[in-house]
């Protein structure tokens, strides 16, 4: 194999890293925003927790509302729950239409029935 006697040709270096006044504004701003960010990002966020589970809590009854890990009501097994759910299918007769809507106004009323007097009934 021969030598090859071309000439490489070098690559240019400046000696110095040239940034422009705008661009060395533009990276100083970017980094400050960072740093506040960064700085501001807890209080602010405990803060705006505070706000938004404190939202309304000057009435009485938005209190009792708002779950809570101690509030919450579980499903009672004993009382029983309405079923709701019907089958409607796509070739159905008027008459098995009729009994399905029946079928749920009965249930509908026997649940509201028995779920107490302490019920706001319309």
């Amino acid at each position: 194999m021969e030598p090859d006697d071309a000439p490489v040709p070098k690559l240019p270096h400046g000696g110095k890293f040239k940034l422009s006044s705008a661009q060395l504004m533009r990276i100083a701003i970017t980094a400050s925003l960072l740093v506040i960010i960064i700085i501001a990002r807890k209080p602010c966020s405990d803060s705006m927790g505070k706000f938004v589970t404190g939202f309304g809590s000057g009435s009485a009854g938005s209190n009792a509302m708002m779950p809570k890990p101690g509030n919450v009501d579980l499903p009672n097994p004993d009382r029983g729950t309405v079923d709701t759910d019907e089958v409607l299918g796509s070739n159905m007769t008027q008459a098995e239409f009729d009994a399905i809507r029946a079928r749920a106004e009965a249930k509908a009323r026997a649940h509201r029935d028995g779920a107490g007097s302490g019920s706001n009934a319309r």
